[in-house]
């Protein structure tokens, strides 16, 4: 049997690479590929191998990794990909689907690594998804000869099925709090409009980052107050939609504005009093029963701290590097049936 397997994450990029293995390999490579001079693919023993696919002519590269396997390095836009991979399949190569395997075997949990690891953003997750492929398939077969350790590895899931998923989070407050400065602050760049106007951000502003490793979506929400203006309601709306599905919330403070903001209809888990270099706030926030981070968005000073406690309260408990984890709610769920 032949298999073929795109290592490069789906969509548009640079390049891509499909790994293709097995006995018949090397045929159906010299049916679809062209080398550069008149020789045959099959004829050739190169480790790098130049030329154009037949049904595209697609200048591409095939590595030959030793033994039956081998890489189709291409450009990376979809057509092209989908083009490589059709034409591998007519020839008789196939793509194994994880979803025909059998929910507990080893085979399964393997193609659900490897998937993930494709779609993997950060050196921090992929990482761990790589030791997870060595650790993981070996650990679900012990797992089902001697079950007794089965609800101590399912609760390793909380962090298992989170932690190479993009997290949420929400920045929340009045507005001229200084929400959309301390976004700027942590993405190192202007991602929203700044003014001293109340009310300037009207839409939820939403940016792809990374922290401590981990993979967020940062939103920058309307600032939360009554308001007559049609425009402003929605964005009020918008922001508390955000809010219902948020994993993490950040309530930012204007360490200026004289009156508390009442927050008893949103339970931050993180609260940033921000402009302290303005105004000393702390002694209002010694009772509080999350942490409070004092920042100046404007002076980048407390950045640091807050990404180190936003890291933390995310992840608490950060299982071992050597430590098996369920990686998906399929996986707990496959598992969960050995009970």
């Amino acid at each position: 049997m032949t298999n073929f397997q795109q290592l490069t994450p789906p969509g548009r990029g640079a390049i891509a690479v499909i790994a293709v293995s097995g006995n018949e390999a090397r045929k159906i490579i010299d049916t679809c590929f062209t080398p550069v001079g008149k020789r045959r693919f099959n004829d050739l023993q190169k480790q790098l191998t130049y030329g154009h696919w037949n049904s595209t002519g697609e200048d591409l590269l095939v590595v030959h990794n030793g033994a039956l396997n081998f890489e189709i390095q291409s450009h990376g836009s979809e057509a092209a990909v989908s083009a490589i991979k059709a034409d591998l399949s007519r020839h008789g190569a196939q793509q194994p689907n994880s979803a025909t395997l059998e929910p507990l075997s080893a085979a399964r949990f393997r193609a659900d690594v490897e998937r993930l690891l494709c779609e993997a953003v950060t050196a921090r997750t992929a990482e761990l998804l790589l030791q997870q492929w060595h650790i993981l398939p070996p650990a679900v077969d012990r797992l089902k000869e001697d079950p007794t350790q089965l609800d101590s590895f399912l609760e390793l899931g909380a962090f298992g099925t989170r932690f190479h998923q993009r997290q949420s989070i929400v920045f929340c407050g009045r507005p001229n709090a200084g929400k959309s400065s301390l976004t700027n602050a942590i993405l190192g760049f202007e991602r929203a409009i700044v003014t001293p106007i109340a009310g300037t951000t009207r839409d939820v502003l939403t940016h792809h980052t990374v922290i401590d490793g981990w993979p967020v979506e940062l939103s920058d929400t309307a600032g939360l107050r009554d308001s007559d203006n049609q425009i402003e309601q929605i964005g009020v709306a918008k922001a508390r939609q955000k809010l219902e599905t948020a994993d993490l919330i950040i309530s930012v403070i204007d360490a200026t504005d004289p009156q508390p903001w009442d927050q008893d209809d949103i339970q931050p888990d993180i609260i940033v009093v921000n402009k302290s270099d303005l105004a000393d706030r702390s002694s209002q926030f010694k009772e509080a029963n999350v942490p409070v981070i004092f920042v100046s968005a404007t002076q980048s000073t407390g950045i640091d701290q807050l990404l180190d406690v936003i890291s933390k309260t995310l992840y608490p408990n950060i299982p071992p590097a050597n430590q098996p984890l369920p990686l998906t709610e399929a996986q707990i769920k496959a598992l969960s049936s050995i009970k």
